[in-house]
């Protein structure tokens, strides 16, 4: 018991220069590739109320669903 009272903390090092800036990269990635998903189930969905609840389809949004899916 007395070894867990006087234990002293780990120093963690300091993170090396590629590790700061893959975390800064995928950062810089992940708010883009976010946005692009939100603005795929949009259009996704836009595209499914207007076809079962208006009964006109949207033309363009299989095709910009389909680009969206591969870019991202």
């Amino acid at each position: 018991m007395s070894s867990l009272i006087f234990d002293t903390p780990k120093i963690v090092p300091d993170r090396s220069m590629l590790e700061r800036t893959e975390a800064l990269l995928g950062h810089v990635i992940e708010m883009p590739a976010a946005a692009l998903v939100v603005g795929e189930v949009i259009v996704l969905m836009a595209g499914v109320v207007m076809r079962f609840l208006f009964n006109s389809p949207l033309p363009w949004a299989r095709a910009v669903n389909f680009s969206r899916f591969v870019l991202t």
